[in-house]
C-alpha cells in the first residue's frame, strides 16, 4: 500500500484517517472532563473506484473497487492520558492493468498501538507509532498523492516520540520533535485474513535491527506573527542497517504551507453561513540517501499542490516529481499529475473525485476515481 505508483497498475488510495495526527502536529484535542476511564473512537469509512489506462504502447485498462474501513480507538485515562489504537480493513495488494479487482485481497492490520500524554506544552507516544515526518500525504489534495509519497509516510514503528512546543514571541512557535524506532517485527506487522505474514529481523531493510538504533529530528515552525498562517517543517531520520544491508538510510525533508484568506473570513455572517474561503498553497522536498539500505541509492520527491476551499467545496490541484534514478528503479521524469475536486454533505459524509497522469519508470497511464467516505467521533 506504501509503495511507489507504477503506471502499470492501480494504487488501492486510502480514505481519509480522521483519527490520525497530522505529522509534525501536537494531537490537538484535550477530552473534556468527565467520568475516567472511558472509550471513545473515531470511525471512518469510505468506497473507492479506480480506473487506470496504460498508454504506453500495451493500451491496458483496469478497474478496482474498494472498502476502507478505519476506526480509531481510544482508551482514555484522563483528559491527558490514553491508548491509542488505529485498525484498518483494506486492500493489501495492488491492481495491474489489464485486470479487474472488486472487494478482493482485504485484510486487517493493527497501524498504531501506543500510549499518548497530551499536556499544554508537550506530548509524547510509546509504543507503535507512526514518526512525524512528511506532510504530503496529510496536506496535498487528491486521491493517488498520498499512495506516490508513501515511501516516507513512515508508519507503524516501534519506539517512542517526544514532543515540545516553545511559544518563542515575534520568532513564532517551535516544536521540536525527537524519537527512537525500528521496524515492527511483533504479530501486529502482519496482515490479517489475508494470508499476511510476519515481519522478520532477518528481512533486513533500514531500521529492522529490533533495537532503538535508529532515530528522528523534526522542527515545526508556525504563527510567526508577521506571517500567521505560515508553516514549515524540515525533519530528519537515521535508519541504521539491517540484515543484509550495504549502509544506513538517511532522509531529509523541508515543507511550507501557507493559508490565504480574506479579512471577511472574521465576519459574523460567512462564520454562521459556512462560507468560509482560503487558498492553500504547499511545497515539500524529500530526499533519500542509500535508499533501502543500498549503498549510493538516492531518491527525491518534490510534490508542490495549491488548494482553494470555499465552504463545503474544495478543488486541489498536486503534482509529485521522483528523481529514481540513483536507484536503478526510475528516472527524472517520473510524476504524477492530479486535479481533485471534494464536497462534503453535513461535516460527516464527503465525495472526492480525482483525474491525472503519471509516467513511472518509462510508463505513462491516465487515472481515475472516486471516494465516497463517512467519518464520525463517537
Amino acid at each position: 500500500m506504501k509503495d511507489k505508483l507504477a503506471a502499470s497498475c492501480i494504487f488501492l488510495g486510502l480514505g481519509c484517517f480522521s483519527g490520525s495526527v497530522v505529522a509534525g502536529d501536537a494531537p490537538s484535542f484535550f477530552v473534556t472532563n468527565g467520568m475516567y476511564p472511558n472509550i471513545g473512537m473515531d470511525w471512518d469509512s469510505s468506497f473507492q473506484y479506480d480506473y487506470v489506462h496504460n498508454n504506453s504502447g500495451t493500451d491496458k485498462t483496469g478497474t478496482a473497487a474498494y472498502v476502507d474501513i478505519n476506526p480509531v480507538v481510544y482508551l482514555r485515562f484522563s483528559p491527558q492520558a490514553q491508548i491509542w489504537l488505529d485498525i484498518e480493513l483494506a486492500p493489501g495488494s495492488q491492481v495491474t492493468a489489464g485486470e479487474n479487482e472488486f472487494f478482493k485481497n482485504m485484510g486487517v492490520t493493527i497501524n498504531d498501538l501506543n500510549y499518548l500524554y497530551t499536556a499544554e506544552k508537550y506530548w509524547f507516544r510509546i509504543g507503535k507509532y507512526q514518526i512525524p515526518f512528511g506532510q504530503a500525504s496529510n496536506v496535498a489534495p487528491g486521491l493517488y498523492t498520498g499512495d506516490v509519497v508513501g515511501d516516507y509516510d513512515f508508519d507503524g514503528y516501534i519506539g517512542g516520540v517526544f514532543a515540545y512546543r516553545i511559544n518563542a514571541g515575534e520568532l513564532g512557535i517551535f516544536q521540536p520533535t525527537v524519537g527512537t524506532h525500528f521496524v515492527d517485527t511483533t504479530l501486529l506487522s502482519k496482515t490479517y485474513f489475508q494470508g499476511g505474514v510476519r515481519t522478520k529481523e532477518s528481512d533486513g531493510g533500514p531500521a529492522n535491527t529490533e533495537s532503538l538504533e535508529s532515530y528522528s529530528l523534526v522542527l515545526d515552525w508556525s504563527a510567526i506573527p508577521s506571517f500567521y498562517n505560515l508553516q514549515m517543517q524540515a525533519g530528519y531520520i537515521f535508519n541504521a542497517k539491517g540484515e543484509g544491508d550495504e549502509k544506513s538510510e538517511d532522509a531529509y525533508t523541508v515543507s511550507a504551507q501557507y493559508f490565504f484568506t480574506p479579512s471577511s473570513n472574521n465576519l459574523l455572517g460567512p462564520q454562521l453561513s459556512g462560507h468560509f474561503f482560503a487558498i492553500v498553497p504547499f511545497v515539500e522536498y524529500v530526499k533519500f540517501d542509500n535508499k533501502d539500505g543500498v549503498a549510493g541509492a538516492k531518491e527525491t520527491y518534490l510534490t508542490t499542490s495549491l488548494t482553494a476551499n470555499y465552504g463545503q467545496w474544495s478543488l486541489g490541484l498536486t503534482r509529485t516529481e521522483i528523481d529514481a534514478s540513483g536507484t536503478g528503479g526510475g528516472g527524472p521524469d517520473d510524476y504524477l499529475n492530479e486535479l481533485s475536486v471534494q464536497y462534503t454533505f453535513i461535516d460527516l459524509i464527503s465525495l472526492q473525485v480525482g483525474v491525472g497522469n503519471m509516467r513511472t519508470d518509462g510508463d505513462k497511464a491516465k487515472v481515475f476515481g472516486f471516494n465516497i467516505d463517512y467519518a464520525r467521533p463517537f
